[in-house]
């Protein structure tokens, strides 16, 4: 059913729990069932690695998808907390009459309303919030509420597609930003305890520790911190590349 409502979605990434719960599929799977040219690789990844990855992967392709449509993001904040100082002073300058308001971009840039970025923010915060009460409050799973998302997900594109008529309109990100509020607070707080998806850690992660393994003497946690972390880098930048 997972895959086929992201076979049935059209442009929109609802995939994302279809690869978590595939993950989870795979490996609760005997091993003489298991596809032979995925073994090798399996008993390299761990399972957090393989579902980290996909993650990844998912998170690439659906920023990629939403800075184009929207001009923001729907699964990380810092992108849209730091728009919203240009875009605050941009309103000061026009409330002050010293730029014109059809003058709305900056450098070739859309320069976004805050309005809308303070929505998103609250929204994404909202997902979080609401996993946590539907958590501890109504004993909810994470796999209870894949479906609700992947739902959430494919109406949302189902309503540009259909209703819109493939028309982009900027405040869909709003309607899809609690899911993945929902999903980092999940996979932060009682899953892999980090980000589902390549962080400037990572990043650091796999520069500090490739040095020491250039030197020698690092540790096997240590490189399969790095491991990890490159797989991760290079999963979002596929997915970004997928879109």
């Amino acid at each position: 059913s997972f895959a086929g409502g992201a076979a049935f979605a059209k442009g929109f990434d609802c995939c994302l729990w279809t690869l978590v719960m595939g993950g989870d599929l795979y490996h609760s799977l005997v091993p003489s069932t298991r596809p032979v040219f995925l073994t090798p690789l399996m008993q390299t990844w761990s399972h957090k690695t393989v579902i980290m990855a996909s993650f990844s992967f998912v998170n690439g392709w659906v920023d990629a998808i939403c800075i184009l449509r929207y001009h923001c993001f729907c699964t990380m904040m810092v992108g849209n907390m730091l728009s919203l100082g240009p875009s605050v002073s941009y309103q000061v300058i026009c409330s002050m009459g010293t730029q014109s308001q059809s003058d709305d971009f900056i450098c070739g840039k859309p320069i976004p309303n805050p309005v809308f970025i303070v929505l998103i923010l609250i929204s994404f915060s909202f997902g979080g919030f609401m996993y946590r009460i539907l958590q501890r409050g109504f004993g909810c799973s994470a796999k209870c509420l894949a479906p609700l998302c992947v739902l959430w997900i494919i109406g949302c594109d189902l309503h540009e597609h259909w209703v819109r008529g493939d028309v982009y309109d900027k405040w869909t990100a709003v309607w899809l930003a609690p899911v993945f509020g929902l999903q980092d607070a999940m996979t932060v707080r009682n899953g892999f305890g980090a980000l589902p998806w390549c962080t400037t850690n990572n990043v650091v992660t796999i520069a500090f520790g490739s040095a020491d393994i250039l030197l020698g003497g690092a540790p096997d946690d240590e490189k399969s911190k790095v491991r990890s972390s490159a797989i991760m880098f290079s999963s979002m930048v596929i997915g970004s590349i997928s879109e």
